[in-house]
Parts: C-alpha cells; sequence; structure tokens
C-alpha cells in the first residue's frame, strides 16, 4: 500500500533520520562522494542554530528554524537525484555545492551574540544577502573553494522571491539549474511541512518584527496565503523552468511511488486552508489543531489570534 503522507517517508523532526535519507539519496548519485565532508558542514549548521557556535546565537526565528533548513535539505537532494535520473549529470563537487548551498540558504536570520536587540527576524528583508555573505566569510569552513562560494551564491540568490532569476548573472547553465533546484526546494519544503498552516502564525511574528506592512494581521496572512500559492506556482513554472518535474523520476526510484507527494501534501493544506476561510461560522485558528502550535504562541506572546 503506497503512503499517501510525505511525512511518513522520513522524520523530519530528526536531524539524523534527514542526513541518513541524504546519504542514501547521494550513494544512487555517486559512489564516490566524499559523505564525511558533508556530514561535517551538516553538524557544523547544527551547531550554529543550535547555539553551539562561538559567533552566534541559536536561531530565535519559529518559521525559519532548523527544521526547515533540514526539510530544504533534503528536498534538494531529492531534486538533483531526480534531475539525474533523466540524463542530467551533475559532478560530486556539484552535488556537494547545491547541499552546502540549501543548509546556508537561511542562516542569513542568525544573530550575531554581540546583536542584542530583538531576534533574527528583524533581518527578513536582507536575509537572503546575509545569507550570501555568510557563504563569502565562512565558506572555506564547509569545504568550498573561492570559485564554488561564487557560485554558491548565485544558488542562494535564487531563494529571494523578490528577485528575477532570469535576472541573475549565473556562471553555467549548471549553476542556473542548481539556483533553480534550491529555489523550488525551499518552497515544497515550507509548503508541504505537516503544520505549515501553523506556522504561518510564527511567520506573521517574524514579518511584523521586520516591519513588513503586508500583511494587517494573521487572518489577512491567511487569506492571501491562498494568492501566494497561485504566486508561487507560476514561479516554479516559469521562473524556476518546471524543475519540479524531477521529484517524480526521484519518488519512483526510491519509493516506487509514482505521485509528486510534495504537491500532494501542498495542495491538502491549501484546500484546507480554502474550506476555513470560507466558512464565516469557523474561528481559523481553533482549526489549527497540529503540534500545539496556536497554544504554543499564545504562551510565548501572550496574545491570541
Amino acid at each position: 500500500m503506497i503512503k499517501q503522507q510525505l511525512s511518513q517517508y522520513v522524520n523530519v523532526n530528526s536531524t539524523d533520520a534527514v542526513f541518513d535519507e541524504v546519504k542514501q539519496i547521494i550513494c544512487l548519485l555517486s559512489h564516490a562522494f566524499n559523505q564525511d565532508k558533508l556530514e561535517k558542514a551538516y553538524q557544523r549548521v547544527i551547531d550554529i542554530f543550535e547555539g553551539k557556535s562561538f559567533e552566534f546565537k541559536a536561531c530565535n526565528t519559529k518559521y525559519h528554524d532548523l527544521k526547515h533548513t533540514i526539510e530544504t535539505f533534503l528536498t534538494m537532494a531529492r531534486l538533483i537525484h531526480g534531475a539525474s535520473l533523466t540524463g542530467i549529470v551533475f559532478t560530486d563537487r556539484e552535488i556537494f555545492l547545491g547541499l552546502i548551498s540549501a543548509l546556508l540558504h537561511d542562516v542569513g536570520y542568525i544573530q550575531k551574540k554581540d546583536d542584542k536587540h530583538g531576534t533574527g527576524a528583524k533581518y527578513t528583508e536582507q536575509h537572503v544577502a546575509r545569507s550570501m555573505k555568510f557563504l563569502k566569510d565562512y565558506g572555506h569552513h564547509y569545504g568550498l573553494s573561492s570559485r564554488e562560494i561564487e557560485l554558491g551564491r548565485n544558488i542562494i540568490y535564487c531563494t529571494d522571491l523578490s528577485v528575477e532569476p532570469g535576472n541573475i548573472k549565473f556562471a553555467s547553465d549548471k549553476n542556473r539549474l542548481l539556483g533553480n533546484l534550491l529555489g523550488t526546494a525551499d518552497i515544497f519544503s515550507q509548503m508541504s511541512d505537516r503544520n505549515y498552516l501553523e506556522k504561518l502564525l510564527f511567520l506573521f511574528r517574524e514579518l511584523k518584527e521586520s516591519r513588513s506592512d503586508k500583511f494587517n494581521c494573521e487572518i489577512d496572512l491567511f487569506k492571501k496565503t491562498i494568492g501566494f500559492y497561485e504566486y508561487i506556482t507560476k514561479r516554479i513554472e516559469t521562473s524556476y523552468n518546471s524543475v519540479d518535474r524531477f521529484i517524480i523520476p526521484h519518488f519512483i526510484a526510491r519509493w516506487d511511488v509514482n505521485i509528486d507527494l510534495y504537491k500532494v501534501a501542498i495542495n491538502k493544506h491549501i484546500s484546507y486552508l480554502n474550506k476555513i476561510i470560507n466558512d464565516d461560522k469557523l474561528n481559523i485558528c481553533d482549526m489549527l489543531r497540529r503540534y500545539d502550535v496556536v497554544r504554543n504562541i499564545r504562551i510565548l506572546y501572550d496574545d491570541s489570534c
């Protein structure tokens, strides 16, 4: 019997389980790949997000958190594998660069320890630029050459939704492809997360701290998420050149599942969101019950939605 839920295949709440799955995927891609270097880089990123780094505070954004980072890392590996199954050849260094870029794409939300004001959410508008600068400053610690660091900055830049990827000066078609893959992986990992709708409440507070005026209140964010879904679907198709098509070949090869499990999860979220938004008798937050997110928000922020 085919499992219909993406979350049933890998426990994305476990950093070990995620890395074990990525290792399995890499074995399908290359037998000569240096897994040890990737594991060291992976642990280094976990240490930064958990506040074990000498220079940086622990991640204190609840939407753009460690879980999102490792889910993007896993999704990127899946897309690279799927692309390789269609005949696209990646060198081991290109695979490594793509995965490191995925791990560092949101590190721009992390504050340095001498940053005493607010949380990393205040960097929302600049977080991609800060992630790119982090890669420039620390990329050598992650096993990247100077040339790879420049290529990685392009890849991360592709996750900036305010930028049209066609305007980025990629060094090569492969560099562009990896950027499109990461841009897609970033969106897929967010919107397919099992508690995506609940986490939007954290996203609202991140945007509020960044002084964004895009949303008047939580309910406004929920309503505009429907429009965002339509926008992002078009962006994946046009700006990212429909690289989401590579996910099904991966699922077929890895799990014998001829379904895009990401789209299944995302469509369920959007369908449920439409249902609760369009029923005036329902309180939206009362309908978001997973993982006690709403209750935790009321405790953390001393408010209710």
